[in-house]
């Protein structure tokens, strides 16, 4: 062989050869970038347990949310509330309606904002806060444990947050202050621009622990918001508009009784009337 031909010979022998096999491919492959695909592999590892921690933790928020939203209604598992009052002569035909096999007893009760204001008396500083009003005669009713004390006529719960804002204690005097209601929307040309607004002198009888009924709401917030919660006949009384109501809440009367069930019985039981 002259030296033309073996000079050719030694430049196919260093030539790369050809991988006709996917595994001998990866091999080397993975030989020659190794450095590159540890450090893509432990990219992907931090990325998978990130997206991993961010979703336990998402799951988790929503359960807890989803049980203090639970936990703020007692054993309430329907509630109607209208922007109008209403008569309670309806709740009270709607359960007449219903009778024995009726899934769950409907409590009729007034919900809506107020100012509550500490009595200035011995010269101290008058103090306000906006907090959530709850009418209802019978709060006990309403399945919350603890089960809150029975209300009377001139008295009022507040929960802790109330309490610790004003500096309540049971026994002290506190002022409800209501926004008067108009059948006109204020923003309708002969709607009122002020209303009046009526106040009454009521005695705090106690101070709702935390949890259950101190944190009461219609709304799923994670913050608790001040509440009072008072008779039915004094919020009508402040309100100036007679045996009404704004909120049918539906209590099951048995634990085992499904919420969409009772929710669908409940708006069965809503028929327009002429």
């Amino acid at each position: 062989m002259n030296a033309h031909g073996a000079g050719d010979a030694e430049a196919m022998s260093q030539e790369p050869r050809a991988v006709r096999a996917i595994v001998p491919l990866a091999s080397r492959l993975a030989r020659r970038w190794w450095r590159q695909l540890a450090a893509l592999a432990a990219a992907c590892g931090v990325m998978a347990t990130t997206i991993t921690g961010a979703l336990g933790v998402g799951d988790g928020m929503n359960r807890g949310l989803e049980s203090l939203a639970v936990a703020r209604l007692g054993r309430i598992e329907a509630a109607i509330v209208a922007d109008a009052l209403f008569t309670t002569a309806l709740v009270d035909r709607m359960n007449a309606d219903a009778g024995a096999e009726a899934p769950a007893r409907l409590v009729a009760a007034i919900v809506i904002e107020a100012t509550a204001e500490t009595a200035a008396d011995a010269g101290a500083a008058r103090r306000s806060s906006k907090a959530t009003v709850l009418g209802c005669d019978d709060p006990a009713a309403l399945g919350f444990a603890p089960a809150p004390p029975a209300l009377a006529p001139d008295a009022v719960l507040v929960n802790a947050v109330l309490a610790e804002s004003l500096g309540l204690r049971a026994g002290d005097p506190l002022v409800l202050r209501v926004a008067g209601r108009s059948a006109v929307p204020a923003d309708s040309p002969l709607g009122r621009r002020t209303t009046a607004a009526s106040s009454r002198r009521l005695r705090v009888a106690a101070v709702l622990p935390r949890e259950g009924l101190g944190q009461f709401s219609l709304e799923p917030a994670q913050v608790t918001r001040p509440l009072v919660v008072v008779a039915r006949e004094t919020v009508q009384q402040l309100l100036r508009a007679g045996d009404v109501a704004n909120a049918i809440f539906a209590i099951p009367e048995t634990p085992a009784a499904a919420a969409a069930a009772t929710a669908a019985w409940l708006r069965g039981r809503l028929k327009p009337q002429l």
